[in-house]
């Protein structure tokens, strides 16, 4: 073997190009992914895809976790509380992780005189000390 067939003597330079040379390149931090955002948007919009072609006189709902679901809200950064009802009429509560959630939409004729539709809402965490 000649001295010229090393490995370091084949060796290519690589051009690199800075990161601010990329144009509009929007980097997505760790962070996102690691959130229940996007189960929450998922949900909202399941609820508002249905409502706009569910039949007049019914109630639009999540089922999950063995509950009928009628208010959704997310404590940042990847807690759900789910309120509803369970099979035998008993209110009930379920605190998730985003990970653990499995949901589908249904709508149901209503049992009351008004259309009920899951509502949600967002709930910070106040940071220890606050």
């Amino acid at each position: 073997m000649k001295p010229d067939d090393t490995l370091d003597s084949r060796s290519v330079e690589i051009p690199r190009a800075p990161l601010t040379d990329l144009p509009d390149l929007e980097l997505t931090p760790l962070s996102h992914y690691l959130t229940g955002e996007a189960a929450f948007t998922a949900l909202k919009e399941a609820v508002a895809a249905l409502k706009a072609t569910a039949l007049e006189g019914h109630d639009i709902l999540i089922e999950a976790f063995g509950i009928t679901v009628w208010d959704v809200r997310y404590f940042e950064p990847h807690t759900l509380l789910l309120r509803g009802r369970d099979e035998q009429g008993r209110d009930t509560s379920v605190v998730a992780h985003f990970s653990q959630l499995v949901a589908r939409v249904v709508y149901l004729p209503k049992h009351a005189s008004e259309s009920v539709i899951t509502g949600f809402a967002r709930t910070t965490v106040p940071s220890k000390g606050k």
